[in-house]
């Protein structure tokens, strides 16, 4: 069946772009859109973010017959003397899908998107961050003419039965870190009175008070460990987790799990709410009780209310133990892209390759220093032979 009247437009207005919400609700429904892909997740991400850093929105939409078929929010902005064009996020990074329904018109879509961000978004520099290798997305990325960069990465995703109960199917998983599911949380409760739930939306007026821990944690670990992250600074990142937990759409919201120990916080965790997919978005324990596994005890407590609700998980990106267990090693290889998208762009890896190499050779070139001499050092004893030149 042909394309009948197909039209594809580049989103730059905030206005356009909320007057699309209940043809993106439509969408997403019907392509079991995952968390990140809901309108009202994209509309925070715009609002509580990409908007008050000052970054300019082009979401891709195309349509046929004036359905609406696919949407794709970009964001650009300026970076010296390049203009760089990103998916459409919280300041974290994220998987890069579109969201397409299925059907004859899907390869056609993508691929006019594709073309469409390529070349009309007025881009010189186009980074398409974890996209799942095998999928047409990845297939049009690889084949850009101006590939400068690509990093490899694995995903995982928690397939849940429907079909067995909770402790069967924890049975079936094994152990980790040598305890199954159910352990811990025995172990914790001989410590002092345990709370491991879900916070309710009448519980509301704590929501920032855990996402302040969570976040605080969060810099504390990435400090000891000399990371830095730009998402974690000021407010923007902890005001959109907020407008999460709080917003009225039930589909796409977040939910707020908890761990405390006599009314202490030791973990919690934040979950976003998709189609017929839970993704994970952060979570944080206190150190302090790393011996009890807190962080592992939380993930426990998620993990229930999503096989509950009939309901899979996106873990995203990295190789951490828990997912591998939870996932029962699902793993989606992913592929980042860095690309030049113009001449200009690809001007601009290539200095940035010229002042690593020059940074490189100077390294090479520089003298070793000489080792510090204690204030209490005695002097060497003669050798006997003369000095070195």
């Amino acid at each position: 069946m042909g394309a009948g009247t197909t039209e594809i437009t580049v989103v730059t207005d905030p206005a356009v772009f909320q007057s699309l919400q209940a043809e993106w609700d439509e969408l997403w429904n019907e392509a079991n859109g995952l968390h990140f892909q809901a309108f009202t997740v994209c509309w925070l991400c715009w609002t509580q973010v990409a908007q008050p850093r000052g970054t300019q929105l082009r979401c891709i939409v195309y349509r046929e017959n004036g359905k609406l078929l696919l949407v794709w929010p970009l964001v650009i902005h300026r970076r010296l003397f390049w203009n760089v064009l990103d998916p459409l996020t919280p300041g974290t990074i994220e998987h890069t899908s579109m969201l397409v329904a299925q059907g004859p018109h899907m390869s056609r879509a993508i691929a006019s998107a594709w073309e469409t961000a390529s070349k009309r978004c007025g881009a010189d520099i186009f980074m398409v961050p974890y996209v799942d290798v095998g999928t047409p997305l990845h297939e049009h990325a690889s084949r850009h003419p101006r590939i400068m960069a690509t990093s490899g990465d694995v995903s995982m995703k928690a397939v849940l039965p429907r079909f067995e109960d909770w402790d069967t199917f924890c049975a079936s998983l094994g152990m980790l870190e040598k305890k199954r599911p159910g352990a811990r949380h025995r172990r914790l409760s001989r410590e002092g009175v345990l709370v491991a739930r879900k916070l309710e939306p009448e519980e509301s007026d704590s929501f920032d008070r855990w996402v302040a821990w969570i976040l605080a944690s969060k810099r504390e670990w990435a400090s000891s460990r000399g990371k830095a992250s730009s998402w974690l600074v000021g407010s923007a990142y902890h005001n959109y987790l907020m407008a999460l937990l709080n917003s009225t759409d039930e589909q796409s919201k977040a939910h707020l799990f908890i761990i405390t120990l006599d009314a202490v916080p030791i973990a919690s965790s934040i979950v976003g709410m998709g189609k017929a997919c839970v993704t994970d978005l952060i979570g944080a324990f206190d150190k302090r009780y790393a011996k009890f596994e807190p962080g592992l005890l939380v993930r426990e407590v998620s993990m229930k209310r999503a096989f509950d609700l009939g309901l899979d998980v996106d873990f995203g990106v990295g190789t951490e133990r828990f997912k591998a267990y939870w996932s029962r090693k699902n793993i989606t290889q992913n592929e980042s892209f860095e690309i030049a998208a113009t001449p200009l762009g690809a001007l601009a890896f290539h200095v940035k390759r010229l002042i690593r190499a020059a940074k490189t050779w100077r390294g090479a070139r520089a003298p070793a220093a000489a080792p510090a001499i204690p204030l209490d050092a005695k002097p060497a004893a003669p050798t006997g032979r003369p000095p070195l030149p």
